[in-house]
C-alpha cells in the first residue's frame, strides 16, 4: 500500500507525533508512507510556521533509521500562491521527496471548513466556487508542486450542510472549468491525487472524486497519487485499497508516488 498524504503534530489540526504515524504505517502493512504536513502560506506567520516545517522535516529525518518501509519527507503547501516568495523560500530551503500543492482558502474568504453554508445563498456559495476552480488553475500554472490534492476540497463541507438545507449549487456547472485545470495538469506532466477520505465522508463526496478522477483519466491522465489524508494513527491507511479499487475500475494501471520529487509509478 502506498500513503503519501499523511499530518502529524506539525500540523496545526493534528496532534500525534511522526512516530505514532510511522508505527501505524507499520503496523498495517504501508510499504511506502509520507508524512505531509500542513504548511498554509496564507497563515505562515500567524502559525510560526518556520518552525513547524523545521521541526517536521527534522523528525521524519531521524524516524528513517532501519525502517521495514519508504518513509518520505513530504509538504503540503497551501495557498502557495498568496506569497510565491515565500512558498519558492520553503522550496528552496529542504529537499522534499514530495510536495504536494492545494487549495484550502481562496482569497478574501475563509477556509471552507469554516464556512457556515446553511446562512449563505446558492448564488454565494457559487461565487466562492468558481474563486477556487480559478485558483486552483493558477496553482496549476505555477508548476511547483507534484500533486494536486483533494480537488473536491469544498464539497467535503457543503454536502455535509446540504444534510440541513436543500443547497442547489452542483459541480457539474464548474466542468468546463475542471477540465481545463485537469489539461493544464497533464500538460504539465503533474499528478492528481486520489484522496481517499472521500470514502469515508458521504456517498455524494465519492461519486464527485470518482468523477473527477475519471475525467482526468479520459483526458489522458495517468500520474494519480493516493493519500489517505490520516490526522491520527486509526485512520493512516483507511481507504487506500477501496481507492485501489476505484483506480482500477476506472481503468488506471498504476499508482505513483515521489522520490527527491521525481515520479515512480507502481502497478496497482
Amino acid at each position: 500500500m502506498i500513503d503519501i498524504h499523511n499530518h502529524s503534530e506539525s500540523s496545526i489540526d493534528a496532534e500525534y507525533t511522526v512516530h505514532d504515524m510511522v508505527q501505524s504505517a507499520i503496523h498495517k502493512g504501508i510499504t511506502v508512507f509520507a508524512i505531509t504536513d500542513h504548511c498554509d502560506i496564507d497563515d505562515y506567520e500567524k502559525n510560526n510556521l518556520a518552525v513547524s516545517v523545521a521541526k517536521s522535516v527534522q523528525e521524519i529525518q531521524r524516524a528513517k533509521v532501519s525502517l521495514p518501509m519508504k518513509l518520505l519527507t513530504g509538504i503540503e503547501l497551501g495557498q502557495p500562491l498568496q506569497d510565491v516568495h515565500k512558498s519558492q523560500e520553503i522550496l528552496d530551503c529542504y529537499d522534499f521527496d514530495y510536495v504536494i500543492g492545494s487549495i484550502h482558502v481562496v482569497g478574501g474568504e475563509q477556509d471552507f471548513y469554516w464556512m457556515d453554508y446553511n446562512v449563505m445563498t446558492d448564488y454565494e456559495i457559487d461565487v466562492v466556487l468558481e474563486k477556487y476552480y480559478k485558483e486552483v488553475y493558477e496553482l496549476v500554472k505555477w508548476n511547483k508542486f507534484d500533486s494536486l490534492a483533494h480537488i473536491s476540497y469544498p464539497y467535503r463541507y457543503i454536502i455535509n450542510a446540504n444534510l440541513k438545507r436543500d443547497i442547489k449549487c452542483v459541480a457539474d456547472k464548474f466542468d468546463e472549468m475542471a477540465t481545463e485545470l485537469f489539461k493544464l495538469l497533464i500538460k504539465n506532466g503533474k499528478a492528481l491525487e486520489n484522496n481517499s477520505s472521500s470514502l469515508r465522508k458521504s456517498k455524494d463526496d465519492y461519486a464527485l472524486n470518482y468523477k473527477y478522477m475519471k475525467l482526468y483519466f479520459d483526458l489522458g491522465g495517468e500520474l494519480v497519487t493516493t493519500g489517505s489524508d490520516a490526522h491520527t494513527p486509526e485512520m493512516v491507511g483507511n481507504g487506500i485499497l477501496q481507492g485501489y479499487a476505484m483506480l482500477k475500475e476506472i481503468g488506471f494501471k498504476c499508482v505513483t508516488y515521489f522520490e527527491k520529487r521525481k515520479p515512480i509509478q507502481v502497478s496497482i
